[in-house]
């Protein structure tokens, strides 16, 4: 019983010294997707896109920081791409998992759904125009 009591209160610690500070910024670069937490504290977590958090190309481990960045590349894990139809404009989507304990998935871990917008080459625009 008192294994499991400072196995919890260990877990709740750590839980606690890692909020963030504000919601994540989300950077659409041209080939990827970056999120960027900061924490109030040493970050030793994980982040990764829901449902890969055993891909190691698809997953960071915090270092201690009170920063950490996480890139995911638009046509790599789970990203998804929505048809621009007629709209001219790319949608890329991705659903980031930030695990606070570097092993548990707890109560406390949060999950953002990132999305970024590229517009398409090039628009033919025309009008008629009557010069006289």
């Amino acid at each position: 019983m008192f294994r499991y009591l400072a196995v919890t209160l260990a877990i709740l610690h750590i839980v606690k010294c890692q909020q963030l500070l504000g919601p994540p910024q989300v950077i659409c670069e041209p080939d990827d997707i970056r999120l960027v937490a900061n924490f109030d504290g040493p970050f030793r977590g994980r982040i990764y896109p829901k449902n890969l958090s055993k891909m190691q190309n698809c997953s960071i481990n915090g270092d201690g920081g009170d920063e950490i960045a996480f890139t995911v590349g638009l046509f790599e894990c789970a990203t998804m791409q929505r048809d621009p139809g007629d709209t001219f404009v790319m949608q890329y989507s991705n659903t980031i998992v930030i695990q606070r304990h570097p092993m548990l998935v707890t109560q406390s871990d949060l999950a953002y759904r990132v999305h970024c917008s590229y517009e398409l080459g090039e628009k033919t625009v025309s009008n008629d125009v009557t010069v006289e």
